[in-house]
């Protein structure tokens, strides 16, 4: 085993988008596809004096002594993946203090150059901060700041922009940590808006719900001993306001029934509108025109006796 070397390099990986999909309908096309890869990047990368370290599936780990060189080589790269089928490559630049040892590179900024990749769009390009700093003076070369995300596995902030010169796409930009988490906030603070509303909701219903059992129930009390002291009256007018909101009701039907009497009502000619005054009433109510059959009032309360307690006003 050889002694290991630190030093300062270019760290680059390259991914081919759908490559994956690719495998799965169509796997000739695919190994093809790797070896074109292989055939036309690597003179590429060896023209700007990089080391072809590795082959990860279908990605590729490359370092340069320089980072200009790098940069210059994922360029061609890209301009080359254009003429090739189905080489969509998304590639991430980061420079830092590695690791060589037996033909590897190791170290913290290996892994920060594999978290930058996927943010490049297809065919584009994405580099770290210090990658950014290299050719940001320089005007052959536009960039644009894609956000500072936190790196799975990273301990450092990262920012992360996309090479926009040279036909490289821009790539998306990324949600920073802030307002990543306002929004999932936002989301916790709106479902749980949503639970109390919806809390209060049930609230509101039971509330009813035990409300209308409670004017249900007294109401029946009322009635049967109103009924009992044979005020029909009283159990006419509470029985029939209840049967507005309860209309199922069997007892309230029983006892409205057995505290009135049908009367039919008819005129001997023209019709008539027809009005009734009950003895307690100071208004007259208007209760349709002739013929009116089986119109229901209360019975009298003077028990044993055939006396009605109401009066009847016909206007023609």
């Amino acid at each position: 085993m050889s002694e290991p070397t630190r030093k300062l390099a270019a760290i680059v990986f390259t991914d081919i988008v759908g490559f994956t999909e690719l495998s799965s309908k169509n796997e000739p096309a695919a190994l093809t596809l790797l070896d074109n890869q292989r055939n036309i990047f690597k003179p590429i990368v060896e023209s700007y004096n990089g080391q072809w370290l590795k082959e990860i599936g279908d990605g590729l780990l490359i370092t340069f002594d320089g980072t200009m060189d790098a940069i210059n080589c994922c360029i061609e790269i890209q301009e080359a993946a254009k003429e090739i089928d189905h080489m969509n490559l998304r590639i991430g630049i980061h420079q830092g203090e590695v690791l060589y040892r037996d033909g590897d590179v190791l170290g913290d900024d290996v892994n920060i150059a594999s978290r930058i990749e996927p943010f490049a769009g297809a065919g584009g390009i994405a580099i770290s901060g210090r990658v950014n700093t290299s050719i940001e003076r320089d005007p052959e070369f536009k960039t644009y700041f894609l956000g500072e995300p936190a790196l799975k596995g990273v301990f450092q902030h990262v920012k992360i922009f996309s090479i926009i010169s040279h036909n490289l796409p821009k790539g998306k930009k990324i949600k920073d940590d802030t307002e990543t988490k306002i929004q999932i906030k936002d989301r916790i603070l709106s479902r749980n808006g949503l639970l109390i509303f919806s809390l209060i909701f049930i609230f509101i219903f039971i509330f009813k719900k035990i409300n209308s059992k409670i004017l249900l129930d007294n109401g029946i009390e009322e009635i049967v001993e109103k009924f009992d002291q044979g005020d029909n009256y009283f159990v006419f007018t509470r029985a029939k306001a209840l049967l507005t909101s309860f209309p199922e009701n069997n007892l309230l039907k029983r006892y409205f029934n057995k505290a009135t009497s049908p009367i039919n009502i008819s005129t001997d000619s023209l019709q008539a509108q027809v009005y009734i005054k009950y003895e307690i009433d100071t208004t007259w109510n208007y209760i349709g025109e002739t013929p009116i059959d089986s119109f229901r009032v209360p019975s009298s309360t003077k028990r044993h006796k055939k006396t009605k307690d109401f009066q009847l006003k016909f206007i023609i």
